[in-house]
């Protein structure tokens, strides 16, 4: 993902984000949330988001995709919920 917004790669940006969605999506072993955000990337992030050329908005994503692997990485709960929050409102608000 960080090569991808080097290079200025949106496209790939978008998939390497898709893939660290279902990644840690995977990880929880809950089958309805996996198929629900299956079908909500597909509908939403890739039309959306993947369709935009904003350096901003790719940069802002990959900052708090860190914030939350870091919080993983870590185990700490409160920064990971705080990051995870930050990042729907950026979805949200876009």
């Amino acid at each position: 993902m960080v090569r991808a917004y080097q290079k200025i790669e949106y496209t790939d940006f978008c998939h390497a984000d898709m893939r660290f969605h279902l990644i840690i999506v995977d990880a929880a072993q809950n089958v309805l949330l996996q198929e629900t955000y299956r079908r909500y990337l597909d509908l939403f992030l890739f039309r959306s988001i993947c369709n935009e050329n904003d350096d901003r908005l790719f940069g802002r994503l990959l900052y708090q995709h860190q914030k939350i692997f870091n919080a993983l990485k870590n185990r700490q709960v409160d920064a990971l919920v705080s990051a995870v929050n930050d990042h729907y409102s950026t979805l949200i608000l876009h």
